[in-house]
């Protein structure tokens, strides 16, 4: 199996709102934790979706894939940013130094956001509460962009 075809499997299982406690609990975590490098931008986002569908908290895999999330953020669109930002949102996962590449991805990249994505990352932004110290200061500066659109 390789990392497609793991993200594709939880993520289906997740459509169809199964929640298989082997995979999600036992066998997704041990393939992460060995395979993180490996994971591309789509992957690590559908494996975040998946189990933030199923509202599975997984400290080992979201740990594994946050590393992975900030070397490959320079290749993330604006829907991958809104998804990997939305999974940790809804299960309620601060990551400071991931939303700050992120943020700094969103930077770049504002300009070609969909509106639904726009949202969905303010939306994930607000469930942290950054204060004015713990914000990164890209998330407001890209703010101002979307704005002035």
């Amino acid at each position: 199996c390789n990392t497609f075809q793991a993200s594709l499997i939880a993520n289906s299982y997740a459509r169809l709102m199964v929640v298989e406690r082997s995979l999600f609990g036992k066998l997704l975590p041990s393939f992460v934790e060995e395979h993180a490098s490996r994971f591309r931008v789509k992957d690590v986002a559908l494996v975040l979706n998946a189990y933030a569908k199923t509202q599975l908290r997984s400290t080992a895999v979201f740990q594994a894939l946050s590393q992975r999330c900030m070397q490959q953020a320079e290749h993330m669109d604006c829907h991958a940013l809104s998804v990997i930002a939305a999974a940790h949102a809804k299960l309620l996962i601060s990551d400071e130094p991931l939303f700050r590449a992120l943020a700094w991805r969103l930077r770049v990249c504002s300009k070609t956001c969909t509106s639904q994505a726009l949202a969905t990352l303010a939306n994930a932004y607000a469930k942290f509460g950054f204060s004015s110290s713990a914000r990164p200061p890209e998330a407001e500066l890209a703010s101002a962009d979307i704005v002035e659109r």
